[in-house]
């Protein structure tokens, strides 16, 4: 008990300490005109009139003050603090930003004036349908290096997803969709990259690779910021997908490093083949 009252008490604000000295001081004014009627008669009316009620202004006044401090002031900086800690905590990680609808990122902006891309998903077919025009004109920069990497038609990991994903009564997300899918994507980042070499002399350096690890999550790196995309488990459709915008870090501790350590990783191990260049 005596450890709580005194680790309150050192916790208190200076303010808190002047509060509590003046409603003290002002208590014992309150006393102080009785005993002055006794002591100087009415001599001292002024005092015997007018302290009382100075007094107890004052002394109500700091009273309020004082249960402000206590439970409203410090809950306040209590709460303000738990935001400084977190706020420093997503920073050591790198987390810029969490979106509920992947849809609405504006990758064009996201991959403007980039220079190391690497992009990473289960096959991405429609992504990459949608984002043609600007892949082309970033495959048509020859200071631009960008690495694709799918997952590999021929890994078991398919079987997996299709348990996942497989619609009943449907061909959708059975193994063979999900090679065609696969194989549709590689054809279009190797379409465009051909469409660049016969307009432009110099172009991007453009490899693709096939792993066969389990992907639980996809991304999309631009330099020393990431989109971090987590997959759905379940067959129930889902209208928005979340991710993570994220960023390299000084520590090198964040999201962004770790997963672009284990993507590295993924390359050298075996765990991934060159598809593209042949």
């Amino acid at each position: 008990m005596k450890e709580k009252i005194k680790s309150w008490w050192q916790s208190l604000s200076i303010i808190a300490y002047i509060e509590i000295l003046l409603l003290i001081i002002f208590i014992v004014l309150l006393a102080i005109p009785g005993y002055g009627k006794e002591v100087w008669g009415w001599r001292s009316y002024w005092l015997i009139t007018f302290l009382p009620e100075f007094s107890a202004v004052f002394a109500t006044s700091i009273a309020i003050g004082l249960v402000y401090e206590f439970f409203v002031r410090r809950k306040s900086l209590e709460e303000t603090l738990d935001l400084i800690k977190y706020s420093r905590s997503l920073n050591n990680a790198g987390i810029c930003e969490y979106g509920s609808d992947f849809q609405k990122i504006d990758f064009q902006d996201f991959f403007r004036n980039s220079r190391e891309i690497d992009i990473m998903f289960v096959y991405g077919r429609t992504w990459t349908e949608g984002k043609r025009p600007y892949l082309l004109e970033i495959l048509k920069n020859n200071q631009v290096k960008m690495r694709l990497c799918l997952t590999d038609p021929d890994s078991n990991y398919l079987k997996c997803l299709q348990d996942n994903w497989h619609e009943p009564g449907t061909g959708k997300y059975s193994c063979e969709d999900l090679r065609r899918r696969i194989d549709d994507t590689l054809s279009i980042f190797r379409g465009l990259h051909e469409q660049a070499k016969n307009e432009k002399e110099e172009v991007a350096d453009l490899s693709v690779y096939f792993s066969n690890r389990d992907m639980p999550y996809s991304f999309y790196r631009a330099d020393n910021k990431m989109i971090v995309v987590i997959k759905k488990r379940g067959k129930e459709k889902t209208s928005k997908t979340p991710y993570f915008l994220v960023k390299k870090t000084e520590n090198g501790e964040g999201l962004y490093d770790w997963v672009v350590t284990d993507f590295e990783k993924t390359l050298v191990d075996g765990g991934a083949r060159v598809i593209y260049p042949a």
